[in-house]
């Protein structure tokens, strides 16, 4: 660790636990160092040495040691004098000093805690949903652990609605068949149940404006969720607010995307769903281990029932204002 000196300290990675400790320490750099891909990172970190600051202040320099060494860095402080500090970031190395990241991450950036979610300024939208996937389902611990408790509803309520909206676009693939057979359908509705034209026309308006409208439904049914799930969450003693409970139900939707997978695909969903919400409810709320579970298995429980009541209520409904003696052969 660093000492109480009042120099500066150069902050060197020699070495990496193994493969998931790079991948990790890759996110985590790309994330502070502008104009870096984690491509690129993944290069520096192939050969190590690297040096990631070569000015940082005491407290600066063990705040980093610690990030790094969380996620599987050996991570090395050397002390120097201020008056011996190199005079700027852009100087080159000494050919003996290693892999030298070109640029003080530290000194372009200020460290803050997250994930690529929060950097879809220099990374993109699309490249930190796709980097914020990898991460939460292949490290949801280590993933909330990162997760700010607040912060504002917009960020993850928009990383929910591209999950729930790339599966249910991606689903359609499945049942385009079902189209060529639609005038047929079309047909047999109107002879047989005597719905004219315009009621067609209607219920396909009804359908388009369904799609539309989809992803207003879906930040609807993100906060009447989340308001679920805080609500045990607060029974079984959760620290932290709504905001915290409504970040972790909107994350949790990664698990979401493994639906496109046919077959084993929902129930791989459902199985990283309780997962994620798990490690969320840990860190987000401190809950412990038995508490998690219970929280998140309540309200599952209730929705099922509550969706269960209303669709047999809305059979036994359609059911009852159709006249069905019209389908029985004369």
């Amino acid at each position: 660790m660093a000492n109480a000196s009042t120099g500066l300290f150069v902050v060197r990675i020699t070495a990496l636990r193994d493969s998931e400790s790079q991948e990790r320490v890759a996110l985590y750099l790309s994330g502070r160092l502008r104009g870096k891909t984690v491509e690129e990172i993944r290069g520096y970190l192939d050969r190590l040495p690297i040096v990631v600051t070569r000015r940082a202040a005491p407290d600066l320099a063990e705040r980093i040691q610690r990030e790094l060494s969380n996620l599987g860095a050996v991570v090395e402080l050397e002390p120097i004098g201020a008056e011996t500090a190199p005079p700027s970031v852009e100087v080159p190395p000494p050919p003996a000093a290693g892999a030298w990241i070109p640029v003080d991450i530290f000194a372009a950036a200020p460290i803050q805690q997250g994930f690529p979610w929060d950097l879809r300024g220099p990374l993109g939208i699309f490249r930190a949903w796709w980097e914020t996937l990898k991460f939460s389902l292949r490290w949801p611990d280590d993933f909330f652990a990162r997760m700010s408790i607040s912060g504002g509803y917009q960020s993850p309520l928009l990383y929910a609605v591209i999950c729930n909206l790339l599966v249910l676009l991606i689903s359609l693939i499945w049942v385009i068949p079902i189209l060529f057979f639609f005038p047929a359908l079309v047909f047999f509705i109107t002879a047989k149940l005597n719905v004219t034209g315009f009621t067609i026309l209607l219920m396909a308006l009804g359908l388009l404006l369904a799609v539309v409208t989809l992803p207003l439904l879906i930040a609807i049914m993100t906060f009447i969720g989340a308001a679920i799930m805080h609500l045990f969450v607060v029974l079984l003693g959760g620290r932290g607010g709504y905001q915290a409970t409504f970040r972790v139900a909107c994350f949790a939707n990664s698990g979401q995307v493994l639906q496109v997978v046919p077959y084993l695909g929902p129930l791989a969903a459902i199985a990283f769903w309780f997962a994620l919400v798990f490690f969320g409810y840990r860190h987000a709320h401190r809950l412990e281990p038995a508490p998690a579970i219970v929280a998140m298995v309540l309200p599952l429980v209730m929705v099922i029932g509550a969706v269960m009541a209303a669709v047999i209520a809305v059979i036994i409904g359609v059911v009852g204002s159709l006249d069905l003696t019209k389908l029985i052969p004369e």
